[in-house]
């Protein structure tokens, strides 16, 4: 298939035109809402289409992207209406570092690990989902034995990815402050939460973000309260004694020792399932990023052409030591 040869023409009022060089047809592009800063934008697209999208005669919205399951196989229409075929491809990987394409992915197992093989051969099949214009896509696994045990792992990737996210939450909403309510450092990430917690000093205390607020607020109540005595000869009524105790007892709730305790217990274990988490992850997804240039599989960083290698892939530790090219 020879590659579509598109050139973009910038027309009055922030318009675009969009022309395919080699069959002339054309696409307009007019923006009705522009937000930089949230990252959203919205615009009329006029192709002269006869799709019916309530959006006037041949025009559709940039949001009108689709991905359809046709006779043939899944079809992805972009932003401005282009119709991409989505193509299947199931390979393994010989000894030698060479891609193998399988043709029948009738003859794919899925193992009970998650893990997909071909007939009696000793390799991991990988699959990979690409439009003609070079989008990576992912569809719902079909035709292939035993896939609900493909679809098992994905889910379990995905609840280990939400439970990883919440433990992370979790950990940023504390933080260590003095008695006055003086956040003692602003940290972005959970290591550093960890090493604050770690470190007990005098008058300083662990607590969510929001007992921090509340804590704060109580001091600004109770300087107040006294402010307005100083200026008034240190003359209080009982109705300000009373209100200072019932603000001393609030800021005094929060800065008992057996709270701090329990708080940073609560973060030691919370911060010891974030790593067991983050362990689990590992060896089920790993980081690591596979090229392929002419042929021969190589780690991203260890491939001679990276930049032009042929594909990329992301594959477990447990896949990537059985490449041979890249084991070796």
């Amino acid at each position: 298939m020879n590659k579509k040869i598109k050139k973009q023409f910038p027309l009055v009022g922030g318009a675009s035109a969009y022309v395919d060089m080699q069959t002339g047809k054309g696409t307009i592009v007019v923006p009705d809402i522009s937000d930089d800063q949230m990252g959203v934008q919205i615009s009329h697209v006029i192709n002269g289409g006869d799709e019916n999208l309530c959006c006037g005669d041949g025009a559709r919205l940039n949001l009108h992207e689709t991905l359809v399951k046709e006779e043939n196989g899944y079809v992805y229409t972009d932003e401005i209406g282009e119709k991409h075929n989505v193509t299947e491809q199931f390979y393994y990987v010989k000894e030698n570092g060479e891609k193998q394409i399988i043709t029948d992915k009738s003859s794919i197992t899925v193992e009970a690990n998650g893990k997909m093989t071909y007939l009696d051969k000793p390799y991991i099949v990988y699959r990979q989902e690409k439009t003609d214009n070079g989008l990576k896509v992912t569809t719902t696994l079909e035709g292939i034995k035993n896939v609900e045990y493909y679809d098992q792992r994905v889910d379990e990737q995905k609840q280990l990815e939400e439970r990883i996210k919440a433990y992370e939450n979790a950990i940023l909403d504390f933080a260590v402050a003095s008695d006055k309510g003086a956040i003692k450092t602003n940290c972005i990430s959970v290591d550093e939460v960890i090493n604050e917690v770690k470190q007990k000093n005098h008058n300083e205390y662990c607590l969510t973000k929001s007992e921090i607020n509340h804590l704060k607020n109580l001091v600004m109540q109770l300087n107040a309260l006294d402010c307005y005595c100083d200026e008034n000869n240190k003359i209080t009524s009982k109705q300000i004694e009373l209100q200072k105790k019932e603000l001393e007892e609030q800021k005094n709730n929060y800065l008992r020792d057996e709270l701090d305790g329990m708080r940073r217990a609560e973060l030691r274990n919370s911060f010891y399932e974030y790593q067991s988490a983050l362990t689990r992850r590992k060896t089920a997804k790993s980081n690591y990023v596979v090229s392929e240039d002419n042929g021969v599989m190589h780690l991203q960083d260890d491939c001679k052409n990276p930049d032009t290698a042929n594909f990329r892939y992301t594959m477990t530790v447990a896949d990537v030591i059985q490449i041979p090219s890249i084991a070796n």
